[in-house]
């Protein structure tokens, strides 16, 4: 019997990750939340040919979400066999 072991981690957490680091918190006063939301939209969806998202625009597909920036936290990862 041959068993594969992958040792990477493969995460979906990186824009909680990004807001968490970067989101405006009081120990942190100089990050703009706006600078992050829009690398994490607008640049994102350029970076792969999506020109008509990434802003809430007329015309422009568009998901919204709601973030409490005040209770956004990012449990450390787990290793799960």
């Amino acid at each position: 019997m041959v068993v594969a072991h992958y040792g990477a981690i493969c995460d979906a957490s990186y824009p909680t990750f990004f807001l968490d680091l970067l989101g405006p918190r009081p120990q942190r006063p100089t990050n703009d939340d706006g600078e992050a939301i829009h690398i994490l939209s607008q640049e994102a969806a350029n970076a792969v040919g999506l020109l008509d998202r990434g802003l809430l625009k007329p015309g422009y597909k568009a998901d919204v979400n709601v973030i409490d920036l005040d209770r956004l936290r990012l449990h450390a990862p787990e290793i799960k066999i």
